[in-house]
């Protein structure tokens, strides 16, 4: 609004008449460096004389003094044309118009031929009542012909711009590489025209590069005078054609100016944004109409070829390049779109208020408002026309379509083939898709379809026309579904006109409540005409409404579905509610639907939440950036800043640079809530060569669909600052993490805290990829989720080293360890894992095998030393294999662990096959030949558990253990168990051990167990079995106490190479003190007042049972980040009755019970808890010191010694010092 004030002034304002420009030039004089420009003819002086002499010249300045008038006034066009000198190329300097405006220059072509070789920028600039171009030149813009450089913060008002080829109102072309810092920022063109004949945009003519924070209000025109009616034209309010591998291409522009196509076109690809968007794109909205009139010359002969025009509310097409997991996502359109056929055309057309059509579509959350008219009295041209889009197709396994919503009338004409829907026309992919490739989308707007001539085939469906090889689920339709003319073919059907048989179709929890439905003798309420009925299921329809079959015609069956007919109150019930929620009893509530009032609508349908199309546009600001030591500094002190920085981080040198924090940083309202808006990186390409310091400051509020980074070459650092109250994450497939895809430098001194990472195949806290070094990384109360492997800090970590990390978080996947779900050195570099700790929940659920350790879970030739685990580790497996361990779940091959201890509870709930151990689930190691003897590879030493070890049922075979559950090729030395070990279920098959529950050549040596329960129905105080030859068993205490202690091992081989000696049983007291084969001088041994222990085991409960066992009934995540709620615009009458808006609800944010701790002396008080819950105290290395459980209305726990301790409830902690 204030610009068009500033404009509505400006052209008001009387100007003091000035001496109009008369063709001269000058050279400006240079002031500190730069040229400063104070008159016009200083201005053309530096772009005739200066800039030729200094083509490709990084050290050329200039900055305007004052504002630049080459009219009469500032109204007027000057009379006489500019003619640019010919010689001017490739400006690679900074042109710095200080927020001044150039009036009335008429030109003959740009300011610039080219601004930048990998170098050049041109910035705060104001060119007002001018024109640039004729209808004979072949690319035209205001700024620059060929951009190759950054043009941001300038703005073009009331200017002319014509080409007979590519014309822009910035940039008639804008091509850069994929390293390159080539963009245009927060750029303006108002009012005013562009006009061209191949690629014409508001913005930018041909775009191979990136568009953030501009908009356009001038008129954008395609006219075919000057070019051959072959070539394809390509025109759209932003951008004639928008073209990027990976990240976004166009992001946060907006398009209020006319978009009009005209003149004989073969191939038109007609956009109130682009006309075609190849790459990612987002947060676009269109404000625009968008008109298409074939006016075809006498002369002009169809016949030579077939035309083919695609136009969009958004894009006339949208094609996106899964390889590099790009999407199209929050886009609004709200102009019309008007085609008008003429008589002798011959082709299709497809539009959309999206796009008109869509090739490998990975495209959410859009909203068209605006109506779609085709006028089409042919019969020689084909039409596919929907809400969403004309035209789709899925060329490999894509995520699909989703929360696309469609308000707009759809009205098309013709002869030959009208395929009109809701959202769709004519849909077609794959039937290997993961996910419905249409899915949880909406039509309001009413659907007509008309031949004029009563010939040709027309098919019209509230939602879709038609659809091949496609899967579809949840949607509804609301609007009108109507066929006009008696067709030859005719389909029509309240959800989907034609639903053949090619191969998986299917369409599965949906409804229609159109008040009408008809124009063919075989309309149904939900389908017109199928192949067989069982493509559709749990489908519905208002019969109260329209009096129709719910399937028109079902050629294979005559299974008219009488249950998918509903009255009113039928499917605006409670009851209708849950079936769709539930997908009728066969899923777990999704919560996916609500009722307010009427029929059941998406919680998303009025009320909107992040991922709304209701936001504020983003402003993109380079952060200031200096030159140390030949390496650019970039400084960030703002959330602009912050985001452009995130979003145009691996292009802003080709070479190594370094970024800084200049204080926290807020990205949303407050430090709270969220950003207003998800934002999405590069997601493949060239890693990032960069050296980011947060210098001890906060990230609050980051909303991501995956990390911060992509990808960290070798030579990155990133370190020292907090993420907090952020969220990482999407539902597309991908990986997700809070600072980085994949690492391949240094990540250090970062935490994330009170966040929630969500991904598919991979997500972790901080790093998914680790291939280098991470130090002294934190995920502090940050739940993880996802569907296979999860880590507290990193995913997977191949030949790289993870020291000094810990969590506190949720973890939750298919392979998940409370630091990281896989460790893989299979390699020659070193994997090392060390001074971890975790206190987290690591919870596995999948239908087949699964891993799950405290710190760990897989573990693939690594070495794990000094790490401790006080978190619960739990899971179940509907079918196969489960191994879990308070420290890893499985280790596999040579691994190498020392120094470790868990006091953290091991719970198998339900699996076939079991293997639970206090440490590790089962170790698989490795035997090596040297000298004619085989030995063990693989180590475990010096470690120890208190937690207890559950396995509630197996279908058929289970091994627990107090230290391993089973054990193969390793050494177990100087390792004692002091925790239960329970072996549940009905199996016949269940081995338990105090140590080891069953083993094969292993040895086991200067250790002991002590339990009050083994339970099993195989059991031995050390291991039940060890199987085969070359055991040793030996040197090594058992107890009992009041219960029959089975004996130390059950089954040894007698003879061959077996070892069993010096294994000896104690009760508790005898324990005590020194013991022979736990001598202190040969081994780590500390003796003291209870049983013997390693010096880093800091327990000072001197009990049977240390850790008491339990089960929890939910695992609420502690998230520390609110949502923005915004609101839908109601207003506007919708004759179907737009879903009322909810009221707003409260906070988001759970309220926990306050917990209260108070010191004296050594005694540590906890209170304001309820009953039963658990209080850990932890020292600084998140080894368990004590813990109890809260008795009426407090705990209190004592520590041995001064310090500073961690006192811990589920996922609420306190720092104490005891003096």
């Amino acid at each position: 609004m204030r610009k068009w004030i500033a404009v509505c002034a400006l052209l008001a304002l009387a100007q003091v008449s000035l001496a109009a420009w008369n063709g001269s030039a000058k050279v400006p004089k240079v002031v500190s460096g730069a040229y400063e420009i104070t008159t016009p003819e200083e201005l053309v002086g530096f772009l005739d004389s200066i800039a030729p002499a200094r083509i490709g010249d990084k050290t050329l300045n200039a900055y305007l003094k004052n504002d630049i008038v080459f009219g009469e006034d500032t109204t007027k066009l000057c009379s006489k044309r500019w003619t640019r000198n010919a010689d001017q190329n490739y400006f690679s300097g900074v042109f710095d118009g200080k927020g001044h405006t150039v009036y009335g220059l008429n030109a003959e072509k740009a300011l610039f031929k080219s601004v930048g070789m990998g170098a050049g920028v041109v910035r705060n600039l104001d060119i007002a009542n001018s024109s640039f171009g004729s209808d004979s030149a072949y690319a035209t813009a205001a700024i620059t012909e060929f951009q190759q450089g950054v043009v941001q913060n300038v703005n073009v008002i009331n200017t002319k711009v014509i080409a007979a080829g590519n014309a822009g109102g910035i940039a008639a072309s804008l091509i850069s590489s994929e390293d390159e810092l080539v963009v245009i920022l927060n750029c303006n063109v108002e009012g005013g025209s562009v006009t061209g004949g191949t690629y014409v945009g508001g913005i930018v003519g041909q775009l191979l590069g990136r568009v953030y924070g501009s908009n356009n209000s001038a008129k954008v025109i395609l006219a075919g005078k000057a070019q051959a009616d072959s070539i394809p034209a390509y025109i759209g309010g932003i951008a004639g054609s928008a073209e990027v591998r990976d990240g976004s291409v166009l992001e946060s522009c907006i398009n209020r100016g006319d978009v009009e196509v005209s003149g004989s076109r073969f191939t038109v690809y007609a956009g109130g944004i682009a006309g075609e968007i190849s790459g990612g794109a987002e947060n676009l909205q269109n404000y625009g109409n968008i008109t298409a009139g074939n006016l075809p010359s006498a002369k002009f002969d169809w016949s030579r070829n077939e035309s083919l025009w695609r136009v969009g509310g958004i894009a006339g097409q949208i094609s996106l390049d899964t390889y590099y997991a790009t999407s199209a996502l929050d886009m609004l359109n709200d102009g019309k779109i008007a085609i008008s056929v003429g008589t002798n055309m011959r082709g299709s057309v497809y539009a959309g208020g999206i796009a008109g059509s869509l090739v490998k579509p990975n495209v959410r959350n859009t909203l068209n408002r605006g109506s779609i008219e085709i006028r089409n009295n042919t019969e020689e041209v084909s039409v596919n026309a929907g809400g969403f889009a004309g035209w789709a197709e899925m060329q490999i396994n894509e995520n699909g379509i989703a929360k696309v919503k469609n308000r707009g009338s759809i009205y098309a004409e013709g002869n030959k083939e009208v395929l009109v829907g809701g959202l769709i026309g004519s849909m077609s992919g794959l039937n290997n898709m993961k996910l419905p490739q249409l899915r949880e989308s909406f039509n309001y707007g009413d659907v007509t379809a008309v031949c004029p001539a009563d010939k040709g085939t027309v098919k019209v469906g509230g939602i879709l026309a038609t659809m091949k090889s496609m899967n579809v689920s949840d949607v509804y339709n609301r609007g009108n579904v109507l066929l006009k003319g008696y067709c030859n073919y005719r389909y029509v059907g309240g959800i989907l006109a034609d639903l053949g048989n090619y191969g998986a179709d299917s369409i599965v929890n949906a409804y229609s409540a159109a008040a009408s439905v008809k124009g063919a003798e075989t309309a149904g309420g939900i389908i017109g005409e199928m192949y067989q009925a069982e493509q559709a299921s749990n489908v519905y329809f208002d019969g109260s409404l329209v009096d129709l079959n719910a399937f028109g015609y079902v050629y294979s069956s005559e299974t008219p579905c009488p249950q998918c007919k509903k009255t009113t109150a039928e499917l605006q019930s409670d009851e209708m509610l849950a079936t769709l929620n539930t997908v009728n009893g066969t899923e777990a509530d999704r919560h996916l639907w609500v009722r307010r009032g009427g029929y059941p609508v998406f919680t998303f349908d009025s009320v909107y939440l992040n991922d709304s199309v209701y936001f504020n546009m983003d402003k993109f600001v380079l952060p200031p950036s200096r030159v140390e030591n030949d390496t650019t500094l970039y400084t960030i002190s703002t959330a602009d800043e912050m985001r452009a920085f995130l979003e145009l981080g691996r292009i802003l040198s080709t070479k190594t640079y370094k970024a800084e924090l200049a204080n926290d940083i807020v990205m949303g309202k407050d430090s709270l809530h969220l950003s207003m808006r998800k934002m999405s990186v590069d997601s493949v390409g060239r890693c990032v060569s960069m050296q980011f310091d947060g210098k001890g400051h906060t990230i609050y509020g980051l909303d991501m669909e995956r990390s911060m980074f992509h990808c960290l070459d070798s030579n990155s650092l990133v370190q020292n600052f907090t993420i907090a109250n952020s969220r990482f994450g999407n539902d597309l497939g991908y990986s997700a993490a809070g600072v980085t895809i994949k690492n391949n430098g240094c990540v250090r001194n970062v935490t994330i805290r009170n966040s929630l990472v969500r991904g598919d195949d991979a997500a972790a806290g901080l790093v998914v990829l680790n291939f280098k070094t991470l130090l002294n990384l934190k995920n502090e109360n940050t739940s993880v989720y996802s569907n296979g492997v999860a880590g507290g800090i990193v995913g997977y970590s191949y030949e790289a080293v993870i020291s000094g990390a810990s969590n506190s978080g949720k973890i939750s996947g298919r392979v998940a360890g409370g630091i990281a779900g896989s460790t893989n050195g299979y390699g020659h570099g070193p994997n090392i894992v060390s001074q971890a700790s975790n206190t987290g929940a690591v919870l596995v659920t999948a239908d087949t095998i699964v891993f799950a350790g405290g710190i760990l879970g897989y573990a693939l030739r690594t070495t794990i030393s000094d790490s401790y685990n006080t978190g619960l580790v739990q899971g179940s497996v509907q079918r196969g294999d489960i191994m879990l361990g308070g420290i890893v779940g499985l280790a596999d091959s040579i691994n190498s662990i020392s120094g470790v201890g868990n006091w953290g509870r091991v719970h198998v709930v339900s699996s076939d096959r079991a293997y639970a151990g206090g440490l590790v689930g089962r170790y698989s190691g490795l035997t090596l030949l040297a000298g004619g003897t085989l030995y063990h590879a693989g180590g475990f030493i010096q470690s120890f558990n208190y937690g207890p070890v559950h396995v509630v049922t197996s279908k058929d075979t289970s091994y627990a253990g107090g230290i391993i559950g089973y054990a193969a090729n390793l050494v177990l030395q100087d390792d004692y168990n002091r925790a239960f070990v329970k072996n549940g279920g009905k199996s016949s098959n269940r081995f338990t051990g105090g140590m080891v529950g069953g083993g094969k050549f292993v040895t086991i040596s200067r250790g002991y167990s002590f339990t009050d329960t083994l339970s099993g129905n195989s059991v031995g105080t050390i291991a039940y079995e060890v199987e085969g030859d070359g055991n040793i068993v030996n040197y090594l205490y058992y107890g009992k106490n009041n219960w029959n202690a089975s004996p130390a091992v059950v089954k040894l081989a007698e003879g061959g190479s077996n070892i069993y000696e010096k294994v000896e049983e104690k009760t508790f007291e005898q324990m005590k003190g020194e013991l022979e084969y736990l001598n202190a001088e040969a081994g780590p041994w500390v003796f003291g007042n209870c049983l013997p222990r390693m010096e880093a085991d800091t327990t000072s409960v001197c009990a049977v049972n240390v850790v008491e066992d339990f089960f929890e009934e939910s695992f609420a995540d502690s998230v520390g980040y609110l949502l923005d709620v915004l609101y839908a615009d109601t207003t506007g009458g919708d004759p179907h009755g737009t879903t009322p808006v909810a009221p707003k609800p409260h906070d988001m944010k759970a309220k926990a019970l306050p917990m209260h701790v108070s010191v004296s002396g050594h005694d540590i008080t906890v209170s304001g808890l309820r009953q039963g819950d658990a209080v850990l105290v932890l020292d600084m290395k998140g080894r368990l010191v004590t813990s109890a459980r809260v008795h009426r209305a407090s705990a209190t726990l004592n520590v041995p010694r001064a310090g500073f301790y961690i006192v811990r409830n589920a996922n609420r902690s306190r720092k104490v010092r005891i003096r």
